[in-house]
């Protein structure tokens, strides 16, 4: 688990997962180039945080918007990460290299990472699991990101099961609730 590699501590997280009927194979290719109708609340989330807000949401829109590939397994696991103050207007999101986010220490910033796994559960059936950590280096900071992510928190958890039963549909036509 990739988490565990690069935000092993963390203060917040969300996690979500869904069955699909699918082998890793075939599933892998998805959620790397996945490219998903953006549902409305993360349209308008997006615009309210003043960032550019596509119509359709994918992995590549998200390193446009400062997130970071931090490491991909092939047919097992993607991470990516970011490095930010969100709770401030701007959000004040960094640039860095993907062999900077471990190291990064300045304790004015929340380090994030979100993660793909697949477990392969049968030959044709695999979970898909997505989780999300924040780690807050300073009590005013975990004050001021909580503060946030109580308000933030159930959005994202929205998106990200949209984007779950995105690529199951994708993956097993269009009966998928």
């Amino acid at each position: 688990m990739l988490q565990n590699k690069y935000l092993p501590q963390f203060d917040f997280s969300s996690a979500h997962s869904i069955t699909v009927n699918a082998p890793v194979s075939k599933i892998f290719p998805i959620v790397r180039e996945f490219k998903i109708k953006n549902p409305p609340v993360s349209y308008w989330l997006m615009k309210l945080r003043g960032m550019s807000a596509p119509t359709h949401f994918s992995i590549q829109h998200l390193e446009n918007s400062r997130f970071v590939m931090l490491e991909k397994i092939p047919d097992k696991e993607i991470i990516i990460g970011l490095i930010g103050k969100p709770w401030t207007p701007t959000g004040h999101l960094q640039k860095f290299q993907p062999h900077e986010f471990i190291p990064f220490n300045n304790t004015a910033y929340i380090k994030a990472s979100w993660s793909f796994e697949l477990v392969p559960i049968s030959p044709t059936q695999t979970e898909i699991k997505t989780e999300t950590r924040i780690d807050c280096p300073t009590p005013q900071v975990r004050r001021r990101f909580g503060a946030y992510w109580f308000f933030i928190k159930p959005f994202s958890g929205i998106i990200r099961k949209a984007m779950l039963k995105a690529i199951k549909r994708e993956l097993e036509g269009s009966n998928v609730s």
